[in-house]
C-alpha cells in the first residue's frame, strides 16, 4: 500500500493487485463466484498490522467487484512464473465496480475505497478484453472507476469489444522509490514500485475506446475507434505524508506532497510496439508545480532530437545507438533507469536505459537566461580573515558558489596543494601543519575557486582551551531552578596554563539553547532564535516552565544551554552544557484549597478530577470547577526560597517562585514573584468569606524564608482560577489565558459592554486556531476562544 488515498486527488492507496496463490490456468465461467482472501499490510503511526478480509472479486451479481454480463461469458487466468504476472482474458463483458476494503483498526473502522480513486493495473497483470463469436458489440463497463494502466502493463481490446468509463490513463514513465513515490514515502512500509517500459494499451481492429477523458500512448490503426471529450490527466501519487495520532482519522494518513504525472493522449499504430522506445517521464511536485521541467533528447550525436515539456511521453525510434539530455528548464534532478544522469554525458541505449525521468525544480530554471546556462555553477570564490596561520592552528574559510540553488551539480570538495603545510576539511576548516606555502581549493561543477595560505612558525604559543565554564548572573548553579524570565549567561575559558582566554584567543563560541518541549519556550532574542556566535555573554528568555502548553500534569521544562568553544590549536574543541530547571512553582502542598462541597482541602492533596470552587467571571459568581492537573506533587521534596504574606485581616499564605492573586487596585490578576512582591505591599486583594461574599484586604507585609519542601500547583477547567487560603488566585505559568476582558471593579465581572465591543472587533477564536498546539480536548477544558 502506499501512504495515502486521497479521495479528491484521485489517488489509488495502492499500485499492485496480484493473485499469487493461483499458478496454473484457469477457467472461469459466467455462473462461477470467485472469492479473495485479501491481507491488507496497514501502517502508519503506532499501527502495524496484516488485516485479512474476504472479498467478493468475480461473480454475476452486483455484490461482486468484477460482475460478467453475458452467459456465454468467460474468463481464463494464467500465470506466467518468469515475471510473476497474470494474463486475464475476459470474454463476453463485464460490468466493474469498485473496490472497498473497510478495515478495523484500534476499535475503529478506516474505509479505502477505489470508487473515487485510480483502480491500478500493474506489471503484475496483463488484461484482455474480447469479445464472442456471436458478439457484434461486446461492453466492458469501468464507469464506476477510473483506470491507471502503470508502466509494464499491457491492456488489450480485441475485435467487437469496446472498454467504456469516465477516465483512463497510460503511464509513459513511472519512477517509484527513490527516484520517485513509494520510498520517498515516510515509513509508508511498502515496497517501490519498479522501473519498467511505459505503459501498452493496444486496441485492435473493431474494437473501440469511450472514454471521457483519455490520456496516454494508445496503440491503434483506427482513429475513430477512439472516443473521448479530454485528451489530458494528471495523475498524482503520494510522495509525503503525515500523520494525526490523536484520533484515528479515514484516511489515517495526511499527504503533504503529491508527484503529478501528466499525460497527453498518443494514438500510434500497432506496429509501433515493436519499435525501440525512450519513454520520457516527468515528475512534477504538486507544491512547486508552476515549475513544470523540460529536456531535449538528443538521439545518436544529433540526427534526432525530441522536447520532453508539459507531458509525458514515449519516443519511437527505428535505430539508436545512444542519446543525451539538453537540459531546457526547472530540472532538479534526472534519471535513466535507476542511474542519476550526469549532465552532458552520452548514454548507450538498452532496454535498462530506455526510461528517462526529470523531477522538477523548486524555482526557476533555464539553460539561457540572458545567455547564462544556470544549470551550470557560474563561478566559486573563497574568503577568509587572513591569508596566513600558525602551525597547529586554524583557520575558517567561506566558500561562495553562484548559483548552487540553480546548478544541477552541487556536490562540491576543498581541498589543499599541500597537505604536508596544510589540510581543509569539507567545512573549509584549514589546519596548519609545517611552515611552507599551500592553495586551498574549493571545486564545484567543474569550477574552482583558490585561496593561498601561508603556515608559519607560532610567534607565541598557541594557548590550549583547558575548560570552559559557564555562570548565571543570578548566581543560580547549573541543575537549578529557573522560572519563567530573562537571564544573562557569561563564558570563561581557561588555557591549559591557567590563563583567562578572550574572542581574540578563540576560533570561533557558538551558543545553543534547547528545549525539548517546544522551541518557543526558551530562548535566545526572539523566539525563533536559539542560537548565537561570537560573543562570551548570551541572555536567553525561559517562558515554558511546567505549564506554558500543556494544561494538566507536566513536569518542568529540562532545558539546555550549550557553548562550544574552538581554539586556535588543532583538534581543540570544548563543549559546555549548563542545565535549567524551568519550573514556575506555586504553592506549597499544606495550602488550604475550598473544595465544592465546602470543605477544605491541601493543595497536595487535590488530583485530577476532584472539584473545586472556582470564580466565574462571566456571570460574577462562584461556582463548582474541575481540576484538571497538579503539577509537581510527585516530585520529591527540595529547598526552596518560600514568600510568606501578611494581609489586614490577619490572613496569611505563602507560595514560591510566582502565584497569581486578584488585585482590586488594579482591578485585575497579578503574578506575585520573590524578586517583586514588595512592590504590591499597601494594594487590596479579594479574599471571599464564609458565605462566597467578596471581601478585599491589603498586603501588609512580606519575607522569604528557607524551607524544605514539596511543590503543589493545581490547575482548573475553564476559569483557571481557585481559592487558596480564601484568597482567589490563580496557578503561576498561565500568562496569557486570563485578563482578556476589563472585569467591573463592582462584581468582579466581565465588564459586559466593553467585552461585547472587543468580540465585535477582534472576534473569538475557534479550534483551529489551536489545534497545532494540543488536541481539543485540552481546547475544551481552556478560555482559548
Amino acid at each position: 500500500m502506499t501512504g495515502g488515498a486521497i479521495d479528491k486527488q484521485r489517488c489509488s492507496p495502492f499500485n499492485v493487485i496480484q493473485t499469487r496463490n493461483i499458478t496454473c490456468q484457469t477457467k472461469i465461467s459466467y455462473s462461477a463466484s470467485v472469492y479473495a482472501l485479501i491481507n491488507v499490510y496497514v501502517k502508519y503511526s503506532e499501527v502495524d498490522e496484516t488485516i485479512p478480509i474476504t472479498k467478493n472479486l468475480i461473480g454475476n451479481t452486483s455484490g461482486f467487484i468484477v460482475q460478467p454480463t453475458n452467459k456465454d461469458g468467460y474468463i481464463v487466468s494464467k500465470y506466467n512464473r518468469s515475471s510473476d504476472s497474470l494474463s486475464l482474458d475476459f470474454y463476453g463483458g463485464f460490468n466493474l465496480s469498485y473496490l472497498d476494503l473497510t478495515l478495523s483498526v484500534k476499535g475503529q473502522d478506516l474505509t479505502l475505497s477505489t470508487q473515487n480513486a485510480y483502480f491500478p493495473l500493474s506489471y503484475k497483470m496483463h488484461v484482455g478484453l474480447y469479445a464472442l463469436p456471436s458478439q457484434e458489440k461486446c461492453t466492458y463497463d469501468v464507469s464506476k472507476q477510473r483506470i491507471k494502466v502503470l508502466t509494464g502493463s499491457k491492456l488489450t481490446v480485441g475485435k467487437n469489444a469496446s472498454l467504456e468509463g469516465q477516465e483512463l490513463i497510460a503511464y509513459s514513465s513511472f519512477l517509484d522509490g527513490n527516484n520517485g513515490n513509494g520510498q520517498g514515502i515516510k515509513n509508508s512500509g511498502r515496497n517501490a514500485y519498479p522501473i519498467k517500459e511505459g505503459a501498452i494499451v493496444k486496441v485492435l481492429n473493431g474494437g473501440k475506446l469511450d472514454f471521457d477523458s483519455l490520456a496516454g500512448t494508445i496503440y491503434c490503426d483506427d482513429s475513430s475507434a477512439i472516443t473521448k471529450q479530454n485528451d489530458t490527466i494528471t495523475s498524482k501519487e503520494p510522495w509525503n505524508f503525515g500523520t494525526n495520532t490523536a484520533t484515528i482519522p479515514n484516511p489515517p494518513w495526511i499527504i503533504q506532497e503529491y508527484l503529478e504525472l501528466r499525460e497527453k493522449l498518443s494514438l500510434v499504430p500497432l506496429t509501433y510496439e515493436n519499435k525501440k522506445k525512450i519513454c520520457a517521464g516527468l515528475n512534477v511536485f504538486s507544491s512547486t508545480s508552476a515549475y513544470s521541467p523540460s529536456y531535449n533528447v538528443v538521439i545518436d550525436n544529433g540526427s534526432l532530437t525530441e522536447n520532453v515539456s508539459a507531458y509525458q511521453r514515449v519516443i519511437f525510434l527505428d535505430e539508436i545507438a545512444d542519446y543525451k539530455i539538453e537540459f531546457v528548464s526547472n530540472l532538479y534532478k534526472v534519471f535513466y533507469g535507476n542511474k542519476l544522469y550526469e549532465k552532458n554525458s552520452s548514454v548507450s541505449y538498452s532496454g535498462t536505459t530506455s526510461m528517462v525521468a526529470a523531477t522538477s525544480s523548486n524555482t526557476s530554471i533555464s539553460n539561457s537566461n540572458q545567455g547564462v546556462n544556470e544549470f551550470d555553477v557560474q563561478s566559486v570564490s573563497i574568503s577568509g580573515p587572513s591569508h596566513s596561520c600558525d602551525i597547529g592552528t586554524v583557520l575558517q574559510l567561506t566558500g561562495t558558489i553562484n548559483d548552487l540553488d540553480k546548478s544541477y551539480n552541487k556536490n562540491y570538495k576543498w581541498s589543499s596543494s599541500n597537505q604536508a603545510v596544510a589540510t581543509v576539511n569539507n567545512e573549509g576548516l584549514v589546519t596548519g601543519v609545517s611552515e611552507g606555502e599551500t592553495t586551498i581549493s574549493l571545486t564545484c561543477d567543474g569550477i574552482t575557486g583558490t585561496f593561498d595560505v601561508k603556515v608559519a612558525q607560532p610567534a607565541v604559543a598557541v594557548e590550549k582551551i583547558a575548560s570552559v565554564t559557564i555562570k548565571c548572573q543570578n548566581g543560580t548553579a547549573s541543575g537549578g531552578t529557573f522560572k519563567d524570565g530573562n537571564y544573562k549567561f557569561t563564558a570563561t575559558i581557561l588555557s591549559e596554563s591557567g590563563k583567562q582566554l578572550g574572542l581574540d584567543d578563540i576560533t570561533s563560541i557558538n551558543w545553543v539553547i534547547n528545549n525539548p518541549n517546544g522551541g518557543d519556550r526558551a530562548y535566545i532574542g526572539d523566539k525563533s532564535t536559539h542560537e548565537k556566535e561570537g560573543s562570551l555573554e548570551v541572555a536567553i528568555t525561559l517562558a515554558g516552565g511546567a505549564t506554558a502548553s500543556n494544561i494538566g500534569p507536566a513536569d518542568p521544562d529540562d532545558v539546555t544551554l550549550k557553548c562550544v568553544v574552538v581554539g586556535k590549536a588543532q583538534g581543540n574543541t570544548v563543549t559546555q552544557v549548563f542545565d535549567i530547571v524551568n519550573n514556575n512553582g506555586c504553592l506549597l502542598p499544606t495550602a488550604l484549597v475550598l473544595m465544592s462541597d465546602g470543605s477544605y482541602k491541601q493543595a497536595g492533596s487535590i488530583h485530577t478530577g476532584d472539584m473545586v470552587m472556582s470564580f466565574d467571571h462571566e456571570t460574577g459568581k462562584v461556582c463548582a470547577n474541575l481540576v484538571i492537573g497538579n503539577d509537581d506533587i510527585n516530585k520529591p521534596a527540595k529547598l526552596y526560597d518560600v514568600v510568606h504574606l501578611k494581609f489586614s485581616n490577619g490572613k496569611e499564605t505563602d507560595f514560591i517562585y510566582e502565584h497569581g492573586y486578584f488585585d482590586i487596585t488594579l482591578n485585575k490578576y497579578v503574578y506575585l514573584h520573590e524578586t517583586d512582591f514588595g512592590k504590591f505591599i499597601g494594594h487590596e486583594f479579594v479574599f471571599l468569606d464564609d458565605k462566597l461574599n467578596v471581601r478585599k484586604a491589603k498586603l501588609v507585609k512580606g519575607s522569604i524564608n528557607k524551607m524544605f519542601t514539596k511543590l503543589a500547583a493545581p490547575a482548573t477547567a475553564n476559569h483557571l482560577n481557585l481559592i487558596v487560603d480564601d484568597m482567589l488566585s490563580m496557578e503561576g505559568g498561565l500568562s496569557g489565558l486570563f485578563n482578556i476582558f476589563d472585569y467591573d471593579p463592582a462584581t468582579l465581572a466581565f465588564d459586559k459592554e466593553k467585552m461585547n465591543a472587543d468580540i465585535k472587533k477582534y472576534g473569538l477564536l475557534s479550534y483551529k486556531d489551536f489545534e497545532r498546539f494540543f488536541p481539543k480536548k485540552i481546547y475544551d477544558l481552556l478560555p482559548c476562544k
